[in-house]
């Protein structure tokens, strides 16, 4: 491994999650992604080059903004870092191959849809779209596992089980948890596919269960689900098919 090489990937990282943050807010909220430049939510002071370097500002800032000196959300060096993490990981995992590729679209996809249902309760649906768009083009220009057969099957599984959810719960689970599905579904075949939903069902399961005392969930309302799906996600890109392989060993 090129430790030059994987520093950057490492800095990389950080500074396509910083993105993927303003992407998911904006987005969730119909703006647009380049316009107008990033600024503080308080005083609408733009916010300086220098200060939106990834944890480094945030770290230099004392976690405030430099004008107004109101709190800057714990959320946005948090994202950053573990951005930097999982290309790392990434890299150490697959090299630089068509799968690294795919990998860190699939991080940068699971990133944005995390922003966006935390803040805004929202999955815009053309995030899920170019995600799917992005993984059909790897898949027939440089992806070969798995096969489009499985892919297909994948993306079909995702599509009926999230109906089959969303029609038993009326409206448990929204139209842009089924499109997520439906475009990992794709991404990952419908093997791996049981292990994001079951990983995404354990996740939401003992969030739920750790925070309800606190009231921070209640029964009834609805909570943002696609967090436990990007961790049951980034789990299955990571171990799912030595999970699976554990599994059906038993059998």
């Amino acid at each position: 491994m090129s430790i030059l090489l994987a520093v950057y990937i490492t800095a990389a990282g950080m500074i396509v999650s910083s993105f993927c943050n303003v992407a998911g807010m904006r987005l969730a909220a119909g703006g647009s992604v380049w316009r107008p430049p990033s600024r503080c939510p308080v005083c609408i002071q733009p916010i300086k080059k220098r200060d939106l370097v990834p944890c480094c500002s945030y770290l230099y800032l004392g976690g405030k903004c430099r004008f107004c000196k109101n709190r800057i959300s714990a959320i946005y060096p948090l994202m950053e870092g573990a951005g930097g993490v999982l290309f790392f990981l990434a890299y150490a995992r697959f090299g630089l191959t068509a799968e690294f590729a795919a990998a860190l679209l699939l991080i940068s996809y699971l990133f944005i849809i995390t922003i966006s249902d935390i803040t805004a309760m929202l999955i815009p649906d053309r995030v899920s779209l170019l995600f799917l768009l992005g993984a059909v083009l790897l898949k027939f220009f440089w992806l070969e596992e798995p096969a489009w057969t499985e892919s297909f099957i994948g993306a079909v599984a995702g599509f009926f089980l999230l109906s089959a959810i969303i029609m038993t719960t009326r409206g448990g689970m929204g139209g842009g948890d089924l499109k997520i599905f439906t475009a990992l579904g794709f991404f990952f075949g419908p093997c791996l596919l049981a292990v994001n939903f079951a990983a995404a069902v354990f996740t939401a399961s003992m969030v739920v269960f750790l925070l309800y005392p606190f009231g921070i969930f209640k029964i009834g309302k609805p909570f943002p689900f696609a967090p436990a799906i990007a961790a049951g996600g980034i789990f299955t890109l990571f171990a799912g098919e030595i999970c699976l392989k554990w599994y059906l060993s038993f059998l």
